[in-house]
């Protein structure tokens, strides 16, 4: 999955909820929701490096 899928998918989420447009952001997150669970796998085997950030974030700030 390219990269410009997420961050076009990020960018319409974004812009929804400055439009104050409650549904159509929450339409926006479902699908992107859903579609990370669907391709979970690939997306974390193509960004792995983000993934492995995040988890340091995580671990690192863990209460």
């Amino acid at each position: 999955m390219p990269l410009t899928v997420l961050t076009d998918e990020h960018q319409a989420i974004i812009s929804s909820l400055a439009e104050h447009d409650p549904d159509k952001a929450e339409k926006l997150i479902y699908n992107h929701l859903e579609l990370m669970l669907n391709e979970q796998q690939s997306v974390i085997s193509e960004f792995s490096d983000y993934f492995k950030n995040i988890n340091i974030m995580y671990q690192q700030h863990a209460i």
